[in-house]
């Protein structure tokens, strides 16, 4: 299983993505991106913080101006508190709080997916990296689909499959894939989405319980399935036990021109409507 705070992770993303990340001491990490004329600094990208002590938060905002960096984006399950107020925003999350107490027969939706595991027409196995470019294209046209953002690329995918990815195939096509992670032992959810065509197959059944089995497997403490930008995909997670909560993006600005970004982004966030999907830069598609 992918370990986010691992050196192959580092390399995916500097690689696939044009960012950089810097390992820092108390097990965080910063990736820096470049937007427009701004550096973002993102603490544990994807994954977030659980929790943040201040003296964390004073120490991480000198190290990442140090960097060139002009606005911090944190992820954490209250907002940071010397965060500029208009410069929060929720985030509806999910997660499994306790997994090896976790069993798929607890839920309807769990046990009428092993059901069919003895009986479905799909082939369910690790992602390869030749994968990458049919999960690509699955990604691309569920979050089109759904009005989203596309984010990632199909390098991305590529160097992503072998280390994080299941598939499901008919007829030796890909239909279907998830992605997943862990970070200490927290699993993580990063992205999934199925063809059309097997929906009635339901591809995305089987492979959510792949993952969630392999996870507990694999000792994790809890799972976390992170943002669902849309209620129906809120719906589906608890559907495996997840609990609904909500996290918090806050974005602490460095300098004047991290006080412009806040400014101009929040701005943006609210003539979207509200819309929290681009505050992680990570477009789900289920």
């Amino acid at each position: 299983m992918l370990d986010l705070a691992s050196r192959a992770w580092i390399d995916l993303i500097e690689s696939t993505l044009s960012a950089r990340v810097y390992p820092l001491d108390e097990g965080f990490q910063l990736t820096v991106f470049r937007r427009g004329p701004w550096r973002i600094g993102y603490l544990n990208f994807v994954a977030g913080c659980e929790a943040l002590q201040p003296m964390s938060i004073a120490r991480l905002r000198t190290i990442a101006r140090e960097m060139g960096v002009h606005a911090l984006r944190v992820q954490a399950n209250e907002p940071v508190s010397d965060s500029l107020s208009f410069a929060r925003y929720p985030l509806s999350a999910c997660r499994i709080r306790d997994l090896q107490r976790w069993h798929v027969r607890q839920f309807d939706k769990g046990r009428r997916t092993e059901n069919r595991l003895s009986r479905t027409a799909l082939n369910l196995r690790p992602a390869v990296a030749g994968d990458g470019a049919a999960m690509h294209r699955l990604y691309q046209s569920t979050v089109q689909r759904k009005g989203g953002t596309a984010h990632y690329t199909r390098a991305y995918f590529e160097a992503l499959a072998p280390l994080a990815g299941y598939v499901a195939e008919k007829d030796g096509v890909v239909v279907g894939f998830v992605c997943s992670a862990r970070y200490g032992d927290r699993g993580l959810y990063l992205h999934g989405a199925h063809a059309d065509s097997a929906r009635s197959l339901y591809a995305s059944d089987l492979l959510f319980l792949r993952m969630l089995e392999a996870a507990r497997a694999a000792g994790l403490r809890s799972f976390d399935f992170l943002h669902s930008p849309h209620p129906s995909l809120l719906r589906y997670k608890q559907m495996w036990g997840g609990e609904a909560m909500t996290d918090w993006v806050s974005d602490l600005a460095l300098n004047w021109r991290g006080t412009a970004f806040a400014a101009l982004y929040s701005l943006r966030h609210r003539i979207r409507g509200q819309r929290s999907e681009p505050v992680r830069d990570k477009a789900e598609a289920e």
